[in-house]
């Protein structure tokens, strides 16, 4: 049995959910092959399952690498329907990158539908989105690297029902 991949946290989850697991192995005596979820393996032979974790093969870090890398991170490819999409928009990298964070890295990305026409695809939110950053880089010019992610997590939760790949 295979299952396509999905980020390692989900795998995490259903690993803690569907096989009780909380450690780096379980017993499973139900499952007799091997399943592939994230980045993480999990393998069962004789009613012993184990979660063996294997680092993902990301490219460095560059806008022009940031597809590829997202789509090892993600485990998913949505092809032309959906654009990657910075949470740190490349335009403020200048304030970014001093703070020590490397916007092309893919965990500050997501998928959002771009096919034209369709509500709030990227296209047509994009600019808002760069717009909140950028009123909240303007009134927090010194913030610290912590902060910069609390607000990134903060204005993904607000965008969240638009990231629909």
């Amino acid at each position: 049995m295979k299952i396509r991949k999905f980020c390692a946290s989900s795998a995490a989850i259903l690993m803690a959910v569907v096989f009780g697991m909380s450690g780096q192995a379980a017993s499973a005596s139900s499952l007799t092959s091997e399943t592939t979820v994230g980045v993480t393996t999990v393998a069962a032979t004789q009613g012993q399952v184990t979660a063996l974790v294997a680092a993902a093969e990301y490219r460095p870090y560059t806008s022009a690498n940031f597809r590829y890398n997202l789509i090892q991170r993600t485990g998913y490819d949505p092809g032309s329907r959906c654009q990657m999409h910075h949470t740190m928009p490349q335009i403020y990298n200048e304030y970014f990158g001093p703070k020590g964070i490397l916007i092309h890295d893919p965990s500050f990305g997501l998928w959002w539908v771009s096919t034209a026409g369709v509500a709030n695809n990227h296209s047509d939110l994009s600019a808002a989105y760069n717009r909140d950053w950028k009123r909240w880089i303007d009134q927090n010019p010194n913030a610290t690297k912590v902060t910069v992610l609390q607000f990134n997590a903060a204005i993904k939760s607000v965008y969240a029902g638009f990231y629909s790949c």
